[in-house]
C-alpha cells in the first residue's frame, strides 16, 4: 500500500496570457485557493506543498495554510517542462521528510477539482499498481474521425475514409487529457523522467470540473461556470 503521497501545486509567478494568473481573483478568491481547498478535502494525501519562485504567491499560499517550496527561477520559465519542476520538489522534500512514494500534481489552472477526485485517482493507482493516473474529459465535438490533414489544399482524412462520414453515435468515445490531476509514482518521475510512465490509467471527470484556464476568455468562462458550481465550493 502506498504510504507517502504528496500533493504538489506548481504556481509560478510569470504568465504571458494572464498576468499573475495563479493569484488572480476568481469570484473573490485567488485562483490557487480552489486547489488548496480540494487538497484540504482529500482524505488520502499525506501532505501537500506549493512550488513557486514568486514571493507574493508563496506568502499568499502560507496564509491559506500551505507549506511551500521555493523554486529556482530557471525552473519557472514559460518553456520549463513539468518533469524537472516535480523532480526539484521531490529532491527538496526527500532531503527533509524522507522517501516519497507518489506525487499528486494539482495544477491551479484547473480550479474545479474536488478532494474526492484526488482520492479516486489515488485509489486507482493503489489498486492497479500503474505508473500514473491522469484525468481525462470526453471529446463531445470535433471527433478525430472528422479531422483532416492538408497537403496543399488536398484533404487527407486523419482516420481514413471508412470513418469520416460516420455519425457521432457510431464512433468509439475519445478522451482528451484534461490536466486536472496527475497521480504519479516517484520512480516514474525520477527514473523515467515522465509524467505517465509505461502504464497510465485514465480517470474521466465531467466537463464542468475539467475547465483549464489558459487565456482571459477561459477565465471569464470559469467565472460563469463557478456560478453554476458554487454548491461544490
Amino acid at each position: 500500500m502506498v504510504s507517502n503521497i504528496i500533493g504538489i501545486i506548481p504556481a509560478r509567478g510569470g504568465s504571458k496570457g494572464i498576468p499573475k494568473k495563479n493569484i488572480k481573483q476568481l469570484r473573490g478568491k485567488p485562483l490557487i485557493y480552489y486547489t488548496i481547498d480540494a487538497i484540504n478535502d482529500s482524505e488520502l494525501l499525506t501532505d501537500s506543498y506549493l512550488s513557486s519562485e514568486d514571493e507574493e504567491i508563496i506568502l499568499l499560499a502560507k496564509e491559506y495554510g500551505m507549506k511551500t517550496i521555493k523554486r529556482p527561477v530557471e525552473l519557472s520559465k514559460d518553456t520549463t517542462p513539468m518533469v524537472p519542476v516535480l523532480q526539484h520538489a521531490v529532491n527538496f522534500l526527500e532531503s527533509k521528510i524522507g522517501l516519497i512514494d507518489v506525487i499528486a500534481l494539482l495544477q491551479p489552472t484547473t480550479p474545479f477539482k474536488l478532494g474526492k477526485d484526488i482520492d479516486r485517482a489515488i485509489r486507482i493507482l493503489q489498486e492497479t499498481g500503474a505508473d500514473s493516473v491522469i484525468t481525462l474529459k470526453k471529446v463531445e465535438n470535433g471527433h478525430p474521425a472528422w479531422m483532416y490533414w492538408l497537403e496543399g489544399d488536398k484533404m487527407i482524412s486523419l482516420w481514413g475514409d471508412e470513418y469520416k462520414y460516420k455519425r457521432r453515435q457510431e464512433l468509439s468515445p475519445i478522451y482528451l487529457r484534461s490536466g486536472v490531476i496527475y497521480v504519479i509514482k516517484r520512480q516514474t518521475i525520477m527514473e523515467q523522467n515522465s509524467l505517465e510512465g509505461k502504464d497510465s490509467r485514465g480517470l474521466v471527470l465531467p466537463p464542468e470540473r475539467s475547465i483549464n484556464i489558459d487565456s482571459p476568455i477561459d477565465f471569464e468562462y470559469a467565472e460563469f461556470m463557478l456560478k453554476k458550481l458554487e454548491s461544490y465550493f
